[in-house]
């Protein structure tokens, strides 16, 4: 249990200490420019909320859609997850709603999507490119749960909420809509 415990504290300073150190000591930012790189800002903070409340209906009807096609081709092993959901303590999911969602949000869309994106582009000039590659990675870091259905459902939302954050550049859209549709999901599955 202790183990655990210090895995996932770790794992969390490691997905946000990553981006500030890179930022800070490779890009030369200061602190306060290395967080606005990362869209941890606070302009048009409500603005911001309301699009990430806008935001889960779209991943609901993204994961519906990847569903239905992915069911042509494999069964669907979504059991998986909730297997694993309903065997965390409330404690935990309370932990990975509050403070895991907003790591990812911070190391996947503020400073992988935002500098793979920025790459891409200046290489290649195809727009999303590196939106892609950072939404594989989230959704690798998802296997976890054995469930291939999860994957993929990790890879699509990851694109769709890092669409989001480029577009408002903003994490208060990602980070709000990231944790709603996890809260859904999650007591969906409890309930």
């Amino acid at each position: 249990m202790y183990f655990e415990i210090f895995a996932n504290l770790s794992l969390d300073l490691l997905l946000f200490l990553t981006p500030l150190t890179y930022l800070m000591y490779v890009n030369k930012k200061t602190f306060s420019k290395s967080i606005k790189y990362l869209g941890l800002h606070f302009n048009s903070f409500f603005k911001n909320i309301f699009f990430g409340i806008l935001t889960v209906p779209a991943m609901f009807a993204v994961q519906i859609i990847l569903a239905l096609m992915l069911s042509s081709f494999v069964s669907n092993d979504l059991e998986l997850v909730a297997e694993t959901i309903k065997s965390l303590s409330p404690l935990f999911l309370i932990y990975v709603l509050f403070v895991r969602v907003v790591t990812e949000e911070i190391f996947f869309r503020g400073f992988l999507a935002k500098k793979l994106e920025e790459a891409t582009f200046k290489k290649t000039g195809i727009k999303w490119l590196g939106l892609l590659f950072a939404s594989i990675i989230f959704a690798f870091a998802h296997i976890t749960y054995g469930s291939f259905f999860e994957v993929m459902g990790a890879m699509a939302l990851g694109f769709v909420l890092g669409y989001v954050y480029l577009k408002r550049n903003s994490l208060v859209v990602s980070i709000v809509a990231h944790m709603l549709y996890n809260a859904i999901v999650i007591t969906v599955i409890l309930l």
